[in-house]
């Protein structure tokens, strides 16, 4: 059993080309994802999912 996970992202070899169809398929499925300042400044939006 595995207690702890750590993930590290290395943006110097990140590519998020290859993200692209998730990200399609996720945004066809009805999800928004947005960057956190956009969401934050979102008058309708509390930290619950409003969907």
């Amino acid at each position: 059993m595995v207690d702890w996970v750590r993930l590290e992202l290395d943006v110097k070899k990140f590519d998020d080309a290859d993200f692209a169809p998730y990200l399609q398929k996720a945004q066809a499925a009805g999800n928004r994802l947005r960057r956190w300042p956009t969401w934050a400044k979102d008058q309708n939006t509390d930290r619950r999912s409003t969907n």
